[in-house]
């Protein structure tokens, strides 16, 4: 497949700020944005070109639409707490779209009997593999449903929309996060307040990547947990 060269923008949240960095002349559109359970984003950004951007967000506990993330008290084992990522396409071309979503003191979890699937976990939307995006049928791709803490003691989830994603369009990723209920209080206490669940958005641009969402990234070199690198 012919691949046609275009100028690459990527775009991150900072805080209510959408902010958008030209990252060379020739490479791919493609965007960034990420939320937390209180929206902590690494970077920030200056040149606000909005041509081709994304954005995450979720419903606030007083019901309404919020960019500054939500946190949560009074946690207890059994819990089942709502909370809806959404993905919003906010430029003005169609993309392609993977999300990576990140929990921290994973390691603490799993020592403490629960379950590191995603689809233990998350709930609120159809979910198959990213092996199978030829023939799916479900809404979002999973890389790896069950994952290992990582070094930092974190699980990672990879996950692609299995569809193009147009302008001004959204996707909600998940509805609701499933604390397990054989925990006991005391370990629900030791997860302590740096417990935070992160939703990462990386948008690609449709046109000559590639025919899904998986093949698009790969054939561009954007490799899962990277920032994007133009290959020439």
């Amino acid at each position: 497949m012919k691949m046609t060269k275009k100028k690459v923008f990527v775009a991150a949240l900072a805080i209510c700020l959408v902010a958008i960095i030209s990252m060379g002349t020739l490479a791919w559109f493609n965007a960034t944005d990420d939320i937390t359970n209180n929206f902590k984003v690494a970077t920030n950004e200056n040149d606000t070109d909005p041509t081709f951007s994304v954005k995450v967000s979720e419903t606030a506990l007083d019901g309404t639409e919020t960019e500054d993330g939500v946190t949560y008290y009074d946690v207890v084992p059994g819990d089942v707490i709502s909370k809806d990522p959404k993905i919003t396409n906010t430029g003005d071309y169609t993309q392609w779209i993977r999300v990576s979503v990140t929990m921290t003191k994973a390691n603490y979890w799993k020592d403490f009997g629960g379950s590191l699937k995603f689809t233990d976990i998350f709930k609120g939307s159809t979910y198959g593999y990213a092996s199978n995006v030829g023939t799916a049928t479900e809404k979002w791709l999973l890389v790896n449903n069950a994952v290992a803490p990582d070094a930092n003691g974190n699980a990672v989830w990879y996950l692609y929309l299995n569809r193009e994603f147009a302008a001004g369009s959204d996707e909600i990723l998940f509805t609701e996060v499933n604390i397990d209920e054989d925990f006991t209080l005391d370990e629900i206490k030791s997860l302590g307040s740096e417990f935070s669940i992160t939703v990462k958005a990386d948008a690609l641009q449709r046109d000559n990547t590639g025919d899904n969402a998986v093949e698009a990234f790969a054939n561009v070199g954007w490799t899962e947990g990277t920032a994007f690198v133009d290959k020439d």
